[in-house]
Parts: structure tokens; C-alpha cells; sequence
């Protein structure tokens, strides 16, 4: 009994628990209602080991309500909830996280910025002169919404010289199983483990549509600055090159630069990112639909108590939250560095759009050969008469009021012209049958307004 009562005390002792609530409160004029989250971050670091549960109670109606015990309005959400090991020069993560791309910059391509979260395993090695990293998502698995089982995986290789990195990216979508263990263990870039794996001839054929993207991306981090160019490929129109007089398939490309800078005031960020039209969609004409779009869901819109919700593209896109047929320009600027006592955060996004879908491949047009018109002229980017327009100014500012107790205020300001709106694809098919947006011609202004407050609770 007393070695056990030692060995307790001696584990009670290096336990070091932190446990936050934040409780937000978030008035927004655009859809005339006021919602609140409260969350609960239970986490616990020791040494290589890190453990966290985190997870919201929300009210704001993005999903399903109804969870019963006086709570009809509001819903649970896991936000993170999993297991991370560092090690030297190795790290490994299990279990629900946010998660992000290796560029750090607001329009990232492969990973969104906004740290939309999944169920990830996740590898990576680095040294002085090479990173490696290896991540599953899980997209879908037994869908209550008859989706079928989908999964991804990306991969990141990088050379480090000095200050600058260079480096290849890829992911992989795939239908049919939600796990696929050599895409995650086999080093060779998903491409080549595709074209292995699922070509036709092979006694070791996988069922399933995959779809690899693969892509570049150089940077350089010094004390007082960090800029990046990246980009990114789902499809290119090779045809151009060996086949001029042939075919022309529609280019599939989006593209991400620009930096911050230290000053004497702050940090300011200068960024630009953009996306052709059908980039991250999958394939599919009027007999099929490959669902193996670069998206969590291969929706735009799920049911809910015979009550149609939307998926926010922002929510829905794995990679570049404004998605395809877009291009956007956003200034940052932050304190961090100059203020101990008032933290204020700040950017301005300018946004264009045209027509754009995660989940329909063609849009209004039932397949392929009719997706595009002629085959001279099929890479598309804002080439219609209307396009939405968005210019939104973000501010939050957050100050200690006692030692674990802190106050953030948030303000959003902005306006849409031309708003993007939901559309049926016409004319519809069995396969291809999946709502669009559009830019309508809706003007809509943009105010949210939120408090929150920050309780850490250190138990030692």
C-alpha cells in the first residue's frame, strides 16, 4: 500500500491541468439573431505527451439542434480531441484537431487557414535541412446522410536552406473507404501510389475514385519578416503543348503569395490568392459524380428534420476557404510584438467571386463535354457578367483583466455585392443534380458583433 500511495503522489504531482471556458456572445445583423458558444478546453502537457479535450456548446444554428435536457437550441461541437507526442525531431498527433498547412499565411491552399477540424492522424519528422510530413483526414465514414466513405491524405516534402524552404505538396481524395493506410505509411508522393493502386491491370486493384492535387511552395522566415509564394494543381491542360489542335480541358490551378513585416507599430501582412473555375470540384457528367471534390462533404446542403441546411463553403473546403473562380486580396496588421497590456488583431479582405460549387462538377451543365464552351477557351475565371464582391473589415481586441481572467471584443464590418446564392443545376440529372452558387442580385451588408471572456483555471 505505501508504494502505491508513493506512486500516486509522485503522479499527482507532476499533473499539470489547464482548464478554459470562453463564453462568446455574437449579434449578427445579417441574419437578425443573437447566438452563444461556451467552451471547455481541458488540456494537459508532460514532457513528449500533450492531451486535450475541447469542445462547444453553441446556439449560433450552423447545425442541427434539438440535443434534449432543455438544451433544444443548441448544439454540441467538438472542436479538438486527441493525443499529441513530440519527441526530438519527431512529432505525431491522433485524434479530432484543427488543423493547418505548412505556409502561414491567411490563404493557404492545401490546409484552410481557418483551422476547420477532423479526425487526423498525423506525422512529421524535421531536422536543419529536411521536413517530411504525412496526415490522414477522415472526411466521411457511414454516413447517416448516404454519403459514401471518403478520405484524404496529404503529404509535404521540404528542403531547408538556411532561412528559405522549398517544397512539394500533395493530397489525395478518395472514395469508397475512409482509410487508406499506404497513402498515410508510404512515403512516395500520392500521385505515384494513385496511379499504382488504382490503375487498371493489377491483381492488387483497389475499388474506389481517387484524385490526386499536388503542388509547390518557397519560403523565407527571418526576426523581422516571412514571405511565401505557393500553388497548387488539381488539373493542368497539357493538350496546349502536345495537342494544340486537339482538346482543351479547362486549367485547374489556385495560386497563394505575400508576407508580413515587423515595424515600429506592428505587424503588417500583405496577401493575394486566387482559384480558377472548377478547381477542388470533383468529376463527373450526367451518369455519375465522382464525389472526390477537395471538400469534407460532398454536398452543398444535408436535411435536418425534413429541414434543408447549408454547408458553408468556408466550413466545407479542405483547402483555400474562398474556393474556386475567386480572387482575393487581404492587409493584416497586429500588436503582438508592441503590446503587452491591449492585444488588437485587424484585417481587410477584398473578394471576388463568380459562380463556384464544392460538391457539383459542371455547375448548370450536365457533363464534361458541355461543362466548357469549345475547346479553345475552357480555362474560366471570373468571366460572367455578375460576380459577388466582398469587402469585410475584422477587428478584435483582447486585454487581461485579472491573471487568468481575460476580455475580447470582436467587430466585423463589411458589405457583399452581389451576394453568391444557392441554384438548382439545370437541366437536372440523376447524377448531376447538386445546387450551385451563383452571384444574385442581392446586397447585403455585414455586422457581427461578440464579447467574449476567458477563464484558465491552472490546478497544479
Amino acid at each position: 500500500m505505501k508504494k502505491i500511495a508513493v506512486l500516486l503522489i509522485s503522479i499527482i504531482s507532476i499533473l499539470s491541468f489547464s482548464f478554459d471556458v470562453k463564453f462568446n456572445l455574437n449579434p449578427k445583423l445579417d441574419f437578425d439573431k443573437l447566438s452563444t458558444e461556451m467552451r471547455f478546453d481541458l488540456s494537459h502537457e508532460y514532457e513528449y505527451f500533450k492531451f486535450l479535450a475541447d469542445m462547444s456548446l453553441n446556439s449560433d444554428e450552423k447545425y442541427g439542434t434539438g440535443q434534449g435536457g432543455g438544451l433544444d437550441k443548441y448544439y454540441y461541437y467538438m472542436n479538438n480531441g486527441g493525443v499529441s507526442m513530440k519527441y526530438e525531431n519527431i512529432e505525431f498527433d491522433a485524434g479530432i484537431f484543427e488543423h493547418y498547412d505548412e505556409v502561414h499565411s491567411p490563404y493557404s491552399l492545401f490546409i484552410s487557414s481557418l483551422g476547420n477540424n477532423s479526425m487526423i492522424l498525423n506525422f512529421r519528422f524535421e531536422d536543419d535541412n529536411f521536413f517530411y510530413g504525412s496526415r490522414w483526414i477522415r472526411l466521411n465514414k457511414n454516413s447517416a446522410l448516404s454519403y459514401p466513405d471518403r478520405g484524404a491524405n496529404y503529404k509535404v516534402y521540404g528542403l531547408k536552406f538556411g532561412n528559405i524552404r522549398f517544397a512539394y505538396q500533395d493530397s489525395i481524395v478518395y472514395t469508397g473507404r475512409y482509410f487508406d493506410a499506404e497513402y498515410f505509411l508510404n512515403p512516395i508522393p500520392n500521385f505515384f501510389v494513385q496511379y499504382i493502386n488504382v490503375s487498371s491491370g493489377n491483381p492488387w486493384q483497389q475499388n474506389g475514385n481517387d484524385n490526386s492535387i499536388m503542388g509547390f511552395l518557397i519560403d523565407i522566415e527571418e526576426d523581422y519578416y516571412y514571405a511565401y509564394a505557393q500553388i497548387l494543381v488539381d488539373d493542368i491542360n497539357m493538350n496546349r503543348f502536345l495537342k494544340p489542335e486537339g482538346y482543351q480541358n479547362p486549367d485547374k490551378i489556385a495560386w497563394s503569395l505575400g508576407g508580413n513585416f515587423d515595424t515600429n507599430f506592428g505587424n503588417i501582412g500583405l496577401y493575394h490568392a486566387g482559384a480558377t473555375k472548377y478547381t477542388f470540384e470533383p468529376y463527373g457528367n450526367s451518369t455519375q459524380n465522382t464525389m472526390y471534390g477537395y471538400t469534407y462533404y460532398p454536398d452543398v446542403e444535408y436535411e435536418v428534420k425534413t429541414i434543408n441546411k447549408t454547408i458553408l463553403n468556408e466550413d466545407n473546403y479542405i483547402g483555400y476557404y474562398n474556393g474556386e473562380n475567386n480572387i482575393s486580396f487581404m492587409i493584416t496588421y497586429n500588436n503582438e510584438k508592441n503590446s503587452s497590456d491591449l492585444l488588437y488583431k485587424g484585417s481587410i479582405e477584398y473578394s471576388v467571386s463568380g459562380s463556384k460549387s464544392p460538391a457539383n462538377p459542371w455547375h448548370e451543365k450536365p457533363d464534361w463535354n458541355s461543362g466548357i464552351d469549345g475547346h479553345k477557351n475552357s480555362t474560366k475565371l471570373l468571366d460572367e457578367s455578375v460576380l459577388e464582391n466582398k469587402l469585410i473589415w475584422k477587428n478584435y481586441f483582447k486585454f487581461n483583466v485579472l491573471n487568468n481572467l481575460s476580455i475580447g471584443f470582436r467587430a466585423d464590418e463589411g458589405y457583399i455585392f452581389n451576394k453568391l446564392k444557392l441554384v438548382d443545376a439545370e437541366p437536372e440529372s440523376e447524377h448531376n443534380n447538386i445546387k450551385y452558387y451563383k452571384p444574385s442580385n442581392e446586397n447585403v451588408p455585414i455586422l457581427i458583433l461578440g464579447i467574449d471572456f476567458e477563464y484558465i483555471w491552472n490546478i497544479n
